[in-house]
């Protein structure tokens, strides 16, 4: 019986051993579980933070969370507290050093400070939330060329949030003539988010010369020709700014020599090329999944290589979508083209309408509705530019004020597009 009872305490004693030798990693993955949901943000992530520490004290993710909160609530010398902690049980902790940098910078210590920038920037030179608070370390520093190469580094990952916040930034610098220069070197060689940059600076800069005088930045770069799409985006600003002539003449510096010979009133007026649908070329954007292609095909008793083929499926919907910016002078113009209606059933049918857009909204003129069947015929119609009218757009409409008119199925070809102007 005593043997019984001692193997029964012997193997109490074994469980209990083995319990208070596992209580640490218990107690280290408990804190680790809480201190990642704290990281995670949400409306429980104070709450899990507290739990990480109670969990362990010592916990160097949990101890640089709550650093960050009594950082945001200028609590400063506790912060101080949880990040050397931090640090102690995490010394790769890249984020860690760059937030007690800002702490030792703060205090006046510089001395101290500096390395700790220098270290935190060895142990994460690719952490996004590191390299923005080492860009903002520099710029307090008064060293705004090195700060704004850790914030351009760290443009290259990180929320979209963030991001947005980095664009503000940059773009405040590059409004100022003094210090746009520093931004010179990243429109040179520009990195993965220049684009999304400047497609910023082009909705929100509130001086136009903002965006000019990137825009030339990026037309210097010897390396790295401007895209499509910056090229689109400083086009449409200066449309959107009025500025006609220089729109039109920042389009035409994009044609490769290939595309220079469409160029008069209308460009491309035979649709022998794809619309490119910016500028003052044509813009082709139907709505998905209704039905409606538009594209150049080749066709009997066309001119040149294509003519331009529209095809509709029946739906019911409110057509619009082809049209071409025109920059024309005041006074007196014919539009005239060919058209081959091939089984277009509708109850109007579809005309050319001609507007004024710089200047005040104003219809300038309208052809005829084109349906039915047909072979190929020419059509125009005239119109005038008033004084003060410095831009104009050409667009294919749907006929009729009733939904029902604007009901399309079938096919329509156009040939041979073009403007003149009237004596």
């Amino acid at each position: 019986m005593g043997g019984v009872i001692f193997n029964g305490l012997k193997g109490a004693a074994a469980s209990l051993l083995a319990v208070v030798c596992l209580w640490p990693t218990v107690t280290l993955n408990v804190s680790d579980h809480f201190a990642k949901q704290a990281q995670h943000g949400g409306p429980g992530a104070g709450l899990a933070l507290d739990r990480a520490l109670f969990w362990d004290s010592n916990n160097p993710l949990a101890n640089r969370l709550r650093a960050e909160r009594l950082m945001a609530s200028e609590q400063f010398g506790a912060a101080d507290v949880h990040l050397r902690r931090a640090l102690q049980h995490n010394p790769a902790d890249g984020f860690a050093a760059a937030l007690l940098a800002s702490l030792e910078l703060q205090a006046g210590k510089v001395a101290s400070a500096d390395p700790l920038a220098e270290i935190a920037n060895h142990l994460a030179p690719v952490h996004p939330p590191t390299q923005r608070q080492l860009g903002y370390y520099w710029l307090s520093r008064q060293q705004p060329e090195q700060g704004i190469a850790h914030l351009a580094r760290s443009l290259l990952g990180g929320p979209r949030p963030y991001k947005d916040e980095m664009y503000s930034l940059f773009l405040r610098i590059a409004e100022d003539p003094n210090a746009r220069g520093l931004l010179a070197p990243y429109a040179a060689e520009p990195p993965g988010w220049w684009e999304r940059f400047f497609l910023h600076v082009t909705r929100e800069a509130e001086d136009l010369d903002t965006v000019r005088a990137l825009y030339s930045a990026r037309r210097a770069s010897e390396t790295t020709p401007v895209s499509t799409q910056e090229q689109t985006w400083f086009i449409e600003r200066l449309i959107r700014e009025g500025e006609m002539p220089e729109a039109y003449l920042a389009w035409v510096n994009t044609l490769a020599p290939s595309e220079l010979s469409g160029l008069g009133y209308v460009y491309d007026g035979g649709f022998e090329l794809p619309p490119t649908h910016h500028g003052f070329a044509w813009v082709a954007r139907p709505p998905q999944n209704r039905g409606i292609v538009i594209t150049p095909a080749r066709v009997p008793g066309m001119t040149g290589d294509a003519a331009l083929r529209l095809d509709f499926r029946g739906d019911r919907q409110r057509f619009a979508h082809l049209y071409q910016r025109l920059f024309l002078a005041p006074g007196a113009y014919q539009v005239s083209g060919r058209v081959r209606p091939a089984g277009l059933e509708a109850r109007r049918g579809l005309q050319w309408r001609l507007y004024c857009t710089q200047g005040g909204q104003v219809l300038l003129g309208e052809s005829e509705p084109f349906v039915g069947e047909g072979d190929w015929r020419e059509f125009s119609f005239e119109f005038e530019v008033p004084a003060g009218c410095s831009g104009q757009l050409l667009r294919l409409h749907s006929a009729g004020n009733r939904e029902v008119d604007h009901e399309l199925a079938g096919t329509i070809w156009f040939d041979d597009l073009f403007i003149e102007a009237r004596s």
